[in-house]
């Protein structure tokens, strides 16, 4: 089944999450804010399931800072103008960095259940090694071969524009694990 309808549902499992998020932290008195596709900024074309990024206006998410002390934006999910669609699988990665790109900053933190990237996976094998630093090329490498590492597009951006990821554990401590940027072809630390 490949039509705009799925692309609405795929996007509603995030959204909700981004519902429940914005009403938690509502009763701490936060304003907050959830944006989705219609309006996150990311403008994309009309492919089903796999939208291309077509242009990322900041300003969507700049303007409502003055207003909000969060704001919340379910991953994965773009606009054509006239309705919400899907970057496509595990696209979180791809929409974290467009907006860090668009916003000009130099980093980008990537939330997961794992801290690092590791050379196997550690869900699976125990004695698998984290590693501290990479540089871009080894990471988009893995994902071309298909480790669930981090979105190809997302890491391609990032290499692009120069934009540090910083990977990061989802649950406290929040552990900060592995860096990957602007080292050395073949930096693997």
């Amino acid at each position: 089944l490949r039509s705009s309808a799925v692309d609405g549902l795929v996007t509603c499992s995030d959204a909700i999450g981004s519902f429940l998020l914005q009403h938690s932290l509502q009763s701490y008195n936060l304003r907050v804010q959830v944006l989705n596709g219609l309006d996150n900024g990311i403008l994309t074309d009309d492919v089903v399931s796999g939208a291309n990024v077509l242009q990322v206006n900041a300003n969507s998410i700049t303007s409502k800072l003055e207003y909000f002390d969060v704001l919340i934006i379910p991953g994965g999910q773009g606009s054509n103008n006239q309705s919400i669609t899907w970057l496509g699988k595990n696209s979180s990665d791809l929409s974290c960095l467009l907006q860090t790109i668009a916003m000009q900053q130099d980093y980008c933190s990537i939330y997961s259940d794992v801290d690092s990237v590791f050379n196997v996976d550690p869900n699976v094998y125990i004695e698998a090694i984290p590693f501290r630093l990479l540089d871009y090329d080894t990471v988009i490498t893995a994902a071309k071969l298909g480790a669930k590492v981090l979105h190809y597009n997302a890491v391609v951006l990032a290499k692009n524009n120069s934009v540090e990821i910083v990977c990061k554990l989802n649950t406290p401590p929040f552990n900060e694990g592995t860096q990957i940027g602007n080292y050395s072809k073949g930096t693997i630390i």
